[in-house]
């Protein structure tokens, strides 16, 4: 019998096991306070831009969708030459929310071409956006070809015009 309780008394002495407190997920020093701080300042900073570049290119937008609406009526050819004399209105419309009225609004013929292509469409210096004069006076019958590439000429220009600095 003495084997009995001299093989249980080791047993008796042991003790539950004690885990570890849990890890805090609370900041311990101030330098992930001032990175916590600084990545969210940059997050709204980051957002605050996003919305104001959105803003700001709305009139593209809508341009673009007008000239959507220039393409498709423009499809067919018995409608083609009144639709594509409205392209030169909206791309002066679009010229003039980025632009001085007094830099954008006389320009005409020639003169138009090339403050377009200075601001971002050099189509329309030698290239298809020299038919804009053609479809803006409805003098010229455009084809498929013809008006597919001043269109794309002008949705380019929409997309991607550029601030030109005026030369003086």
């Amino acid at each position: 019998m003495q084997d009995t309780v001299t093989a249980s008394a080791p047993l008796e002495g042991l003790h539950d096991i004690v885990l570890p407190e849990p890890v805090s997920m609370t900041p311990t020093t101030v330098g992930w306070l001032v990175l916590a701080i600084a990545a969210a300042l940059v997050i709204v900073w980051i957002v605050i831009r996003t919305i104001r570049h959105h803003q700001a290119n709305r009139y593209r937008a809508a341009a673009l969708r007008e000239l959507d609406a220039v393409a498709s009526a423009a499809g067919d050819p018995t409608t083609r030459s009144q639709s594509l004399t409205a392209i030169a209105p909206l791309l002066k419309r679009t010229a003039l929310c980025v632009f001085p009225r007094t830099e954008v609004a006389s320009l005409t013929g020639d003169a138009w071409l090339q403050f377009l292509a200075e601001s971002g469409g050099q189509a329309f210096t030698n290239g298809a956006g020299r038919l804009l004069l053609e479809a803006t006076y409805g003098h010229g019958n455009l084809d498929d070809q013809q008006t597919s590439d001043l269109l794309d000429a002008c949705r380019k220009w929409i997309r991607h015009h550029k601030k030109v600095v005026a030369h003086e």
